[in-house]
């Protein structure tokens, strides 16, 4: 049986031990419905897991493949004022540890990313906001 707990783990181990083992490795990362004090006037991410949808992809008796798609969010943010540079080379970070990755954790599934994309969001709150997206699908046999 599936796990949406299990999917949570899976993304954010992968996202926790490569940003960990990179270049930004000082920069803290917030994860959704966590204790996090973002820090003042410094920089920090945020992931988010939006599941989208589900569906049956396969019919008949024997083994059934359903797979649910959905959509990763790293938010980087970085203080206003202080160019785009950092941002953008935490984002290729980020965007490098999901582009066409394949992964799972217990009974996630198979977790497998498409190219991530970049948008600029602008200054909100005194702090200068990138967000990548990594859209998902994972896929579990049943």
């Amino acid at each position: 049986m599936s796990s949406f707990d299990d999917e949570r783990k899976a993304i954010e181990s992968r996202f926790a031990t490569a940003w960990a083992a990179g270049a930004y490795a000082a920069v803290p990362v917030a994860y959704e419905n966590a204790q996090f004090d973002p820090p003042e006037n410094a920089p920090y991410v945020v992931v988010t897991i939006r599941p989208a949808d589900g569906n049956q992809e396969s019919l008949g008796s024997g083994t059934q493949l359903s797979r649910y798609l959905g959509v990763i969010l790293i938010s980087i943010l970085v203080p206003s004022n202080t160019g785009q540079a950092l941002a953008r080379n935490m984002a290729d970070a980020a965007a490098t540890m999901f582009r066409r990755a394949q992964f799972s954790a217990g009974s996630s599934g198979t977790i497998t990313c498409r190219i991530p994309y970049m948008n600029v969001l602008g200054v909100q709150d005194g702090m200068f906001r990138i967000e990548v997206t990594a859209d998902y699908q994972r896929d579990i046999f049943e």
